[in-house]
């Protein structure tokens, strides 16, 4: 139970800072955002290496672990950068990671959660069930 509550808090955290990167970045405040994005995506690039590795030793479905790790590694991308950049952002105007703003992305954080939760425990079974036009 302790496990959930922490994996919980930290997915809300690194999602609610994601959104704050991608706030810093539309609004112009993340100075320098070009010079780093070379690191996030070497970051995603160990972490893609990292999983491809972890596959192989658990499945033998090829295309399975290729897929799989291409998905991990672009959601890692999107969490190491956007969520750097809301750190950085939260650090350069902590004013404004204090306001009634943060507590509504820790909120979005906290809900986005929830449905990714569900989404990754039952998207064989809503993709198998339902037509997507």
């Amino acid at each position: 139970m302790l496990a959930a509550v922490g994996l919980i808090a930290a997915s809300t955290f690194v999602i609610a800072s994601s959104m704050m990167g991608v706030l810093a970045i539309l609004t112009g405040s993340a100075p320098g955002f070009g010079e780093r994005v070379p690191y996030y995506v070497l970051g995603a690039a160990g972490v893609f290496t990292a999983v491809v590795v972890l596959l192989e030793m658990r499945i033998d479905e090829g295309i399975t672990i290729i897929s799989t790790s291409l998905a991990v590694a672009a959601v890692a991308l999107l969490a190491i950068g956007f969520g750097t950049e809301g750190l950085l952002f939260g650090f350069s105007e902590p004013d404004r990671m204090l306001s009634n703003l943060f507590v509504y992305l820790l909120a979005a954080g906290l809900i986005s959660t929830g449905v990714i939760f569900w989404a990754v425990r039952h998207w064989r079974e809503f993709a198998s069930t339902h037509e997507i036009v």
